[in-house]
């Protein structure tokens, strides 16, 4: 009888450690797109000002517009290295794999995140869907950390034309993602070195 409260009280346990992980999880992933998203669209914003969307800006509001911009970037950062320290401590892989993750589902999130600011460079950010669906197992957060950071990249550096991301599932669970842009591109001997 002894045994079995003892390993009644551990399955309970665990379970109980098992939903406060789901919550911990939910609470960092939550947390990063509650504080990235309002911040990309500060940024898409100050494009526009930039840009001139909103009339000519002095030398003054320019120089202005570009250390809130700045500060911008800088905090996405910070919120990016506060979650993953947070994680650390917390017990929790930096990269923890989960099964099921829907890749649409995340670059969509990520088009609706940097459209402003595509719109704001007079640019197009498109996304061809796939007619699948097209699950993966991965670090959810990472992942779109890693394509964000890539998309938004290609945003940055494509003055006329645009931006268009694709993805594909192939053989043996292989999966492509593409993000192909009219942009500047990347030097040829900065390409061996690029990851």
């Amino acid at each position: 009888e002894d045994i079995n409260r003892a390993y009644t009280v551990e399955r309970r346990s665990k379970e109980e450690l098992e939903k406060l992980d789901k919550v911990k999880d939910q609470f960092l992933a939550q947390t990063q797109h509650d504080l990235r998203t309002p911040l990309t669209s500060i940024m898409g914003y100050l494009d526009l000002l930039l840009n001139g969307t909103f009339g000519k800006q002095n030398k003054k509001n320019v120089e202005v517009f570009k250390r809130i911009r700045d500060v911008s970037q800088n905090m996405v950062r910070k919120i990016n290295d506060f979650l993953d320290t947070s994680a650390i401590q917390l017990g929790k892989n930096p990269v923890s794999l989960k099964p099921n993750i829907q890749l649409n589902q995340i670059l969509n999130e990520i088009v609706n995140e940097l459209k402003f600011k595509a719109a704001s460079k007079n640019i197009y950010l498109k996304l061809e869907k796939s007619k699948q669906i097209i699950t993966i197992s991965a670090d959810r957060e990472r992942l779109k950390g890693a394509l964000f950071n890539i998309i938004d990249n290609s945003i940055k550096f494509t003055m006329k034309g645009g931006v268009t991301i694709s993805v594909k599932g192939g053989e043996n669970s292989n999966v492509l993602i593409k993000v192909q842009d009219t942009g500047i591109g990347i030097p040829r001997e900065k390409i061996k070195t690029l990851f």
